[in-house]
């Protein structure tokens, strides 16, 4: 029983996460480049610029190449976590656009906590993939005998500006909670 209750959350997180992208693609591509781009195209872009970056690793690094691509995935979005969690956080505890749904003062402070935690736990990565001395830095900075040519600087400069851009959203105030 239990194998397929793992199977029937898995295929609706994934059909959830699927839905939730083409929602934002859609919504990103229109107010921010002013693109309207059909249905299919939202279904095709992302899929395709994941296969191209994934065949282009797989030809330039192999099968290392490939096993370190589904480690540094995950890591990647773990750390884009905290900057996606603020509009959440900030939409959800504010009595403006909430009114009586707006989530009560415990959860806030929870929130934040766990917010706080990503953020630190990001800081922390960020300082050991940068300073850090391990076989497995070591093996994303190429200083081994099978060199890693773009995982270092894609972890570095994703995990440098996903800190940065969760600290500029914690401190800028919404457009809608201003008006």
């Amino acid at each position: 029983m239990a194998p397929i209750v793992l199977l029937v959350i898995l295929i609706f997180s994934g059909h959830i996460v699927s839905v939730t992208c083409i929602i934002g693609s859609d919504v990103i591509s229109e107010n921010l480049f002013g693109l309207k781009l059909p249905l299919f195209a939202h279904h095709l872009l992302p899929k395709v610029f994941a296969m191209i970056a994934t065949i282009y690793h797989a030809k330039v690094a192999g099968f290392e190449g490939l096993y370190q691509l589904l480690i540094v995935c995950p890591i990647v979005q773990a750390m884009l976590l905290p900057s996606s969690v603020i509009p959440v956080f900030r939409i959800s505890s504010s009595r403006l656009l909430m009114g009586r749904y707006r989530i009560p003062l415990y959860v806030q402070i929870l929130s934040f906590l766990a917010f706080l935690l990503t953020l630190f736990t990001n800081i922390i990565f960020a300082a050991e993939v940068l300073f850090g001395d391990s076989t497995w830095t070591n093996d994303l900075k190429g200083n081994t005998e099978n060199p890693m040519l773009l995982p270092y600087i894609v972890v570095v400069l994703v995990s440098c500006a996903s800190i940065g851009f969760a600290l500029f959203l914690a401190v800028t105030p919404l457009k809608s909670a201003c008006n």
